[in-house]
């Protein structure tokens, strides 16, 4: 594994192909989670339920389109 900054200032991580990338995309996500939630006076309980309201929200709105 690397881990390189290019000329735009991002992060560049190359991984071999032996890594699942469903765990990627979960370690990706449980990150993101972690900086979207940083500075946040709610807590992971809080922004847990608000996660799930949203999901069940928007399936609501467009499930019919992945379900029919």
């Amino acid at each position: 594994m690397t881990i390189k900054r290019n000329s735009k200032d991002e992060l560049v991580i190359t991984l071999s192909g032996k890594v699942d990338p469903v765990v990627v995309q979960n370690a990706l996500d449980y990150l993101l989670y972690l900086e979207l939630t940083a500075g946040s006076k709610a807590t992971p309980k809080q922004a847990d339920a608000l996660a799930k309201d949203a999901k069940r929200n928007w399936w609501k709105k467009n499930g019919k389109r992945f379900l029919s």
